[in-house]
């Protein structure tokens, strides 16, 4: 078998999918073998297998059934219509939560808060999700995928998982006021949100998935994402650990207090919010920190990047700035360390790229 007799064989077993994701999903086949070289073709179609069985655990994560041949895609004119055609969402009225434990595969899931009286789980109803709530008001949802999790082809198109399942979200919304323990989570393919809560002890792992915090708050966190971004926006984090691999790091008008935060094969990105006490390790990628206060010890360890500093005019004027270079520039503004005592101590080191400080 050929490339194209591969991408022919998938095209013609997916001809009755939503014309949007059959244009990404050819799309995603087509660069992996791009990438993959044409020495490669042999060993990614024998890693890959049989097209016609990907199709079908293709259709089978849509949970749609067969349509007829035709090149047809006028029955899916909208996702309402996609959604509902084999399954049906489901609305439970929950007794009043503390924690929240998930173990997830390809479902999304987003917790926020409203002016509600008990809170409200609303999830796609397909027969995988087990809801169970404790006696003193701990939730645990758990995603069943025995089956695909011994799929080979499933396993070996973990990116087309993700992709099918953007539509697939479990929302829990919970009263305003309220205050968690705990919230732990494990998520593989699909993407984590949190907004508005407050909890004492917050510990994500997401694979292949996006995590998204917006306005959490008085949390001990430990947020590791291995191929989708982290993003924290408006949140108060205390004796926190940050860490992401093949992905993009940002904190928006954040305070990060006593953390320690490690990316690698990414982008680091702090603005418009204070760090203090946090030491910053970042590989193959460019670390960025703008307008944002500095207070304490502020270790930055880059490799293969930039480092990037636009401080404030008063924090700039009150750091203390040590910095270690290798092969590669260093810019430092000459107003830095001007007025002591000091307010913040800055250790900068880099290799294999440059170090602006202004």
């Amino acid at each position: 078998m050929t490339k194209e007799d591969f991408l022919n064989q998938l095209s013609n077993n997916l001809q009755n999918i939503p014309e949007k994701d059959y244009d990404e999903i050819m799309a995603y086949f087509t660069e992996y073998f791009q990438e993959a070289g044409p020495d490669n073709e042999d060993k990614v179609i024998q890693d890959l297998g049989n097209p016609e069985e990907i199709a079908s655990e293709i259709i089978s994560s849509l949970g749609i059934s067969k349509q007829s041949s035709e090149n047809d895609w006028t029955n899916w004119d909208t996702e309402d219509n996609f959604d509902n055609q084999s399954n049906e969402w489901s609305t439970q009225i929950l007794a009043p939560i503390t924690g929240l434990n998930f173990q997830l595969y390809n479902l999304n899931i987003e917790v926020y808060l409203e002016p509600i009286s008990q809170p409200t789980l609303t999830y796609f109803d397909d027969g995988n999700l087990t809801i169970t709530q404790t006696s003193d008001g701990y939730l645990k949802l758990n995603e069943q995928t025995i089956q695909k999790e011994q799929s080979h082809i499933f396993h070996s198109l973990f990116l087309i998982g993700k992709m099918l399942t953007k539509r697939k979200t479990i929302t829990l919304i919970l009263p305003e006021g309220t205050q968690l323990q705990t919230i732990e989570g494990i998520s593989n393919n699909g993407d984590v949100q949190l907004s508005q809560i407050s909890a004492s002890k917050i510990s994500l792992n997401s694979y292949n998935g996006n995590i998204k915090l917006d306005h959490l708050e008085n949390a001990i966190a430990d947020i590791k994402s291995k191929n989708g971004d982290l993003q924290l926006t408006n949140c108060l984090l205390d004796n926190c650990k940050l860490e992401t691999k093949n992905a993009g790091l940002i904190c928006q008008n954040s305070q990060i207090s006593n953390a320690i935060v490690i990316n690698k094969n990414g982008n680091t990105k702090f603005e418009d919010g204070t760090l203090q006490q946090v030491n910053i390790e970042n590989k193959n990628g460019n670390i960025l920190i703008n307008q944002t206060i500095l207070n304490g010890k502020t270790s930055i360890d880059n490799k293969n990047g930039v480092i990037d500093i636009r401080l404030t005019s008063e924090n700039l004027s009150r750091c203390q700035v040590q910095s270690q270079n290798k092969n590669g520039f260093t810019n430092i503004s000459c107003d830095a360390g001007k007025d002591f005592p000091t307010q913040a101590h800055l250790k900068l080191k880099n290799k294999n790229g440059m170090i602006n400080l202004q």
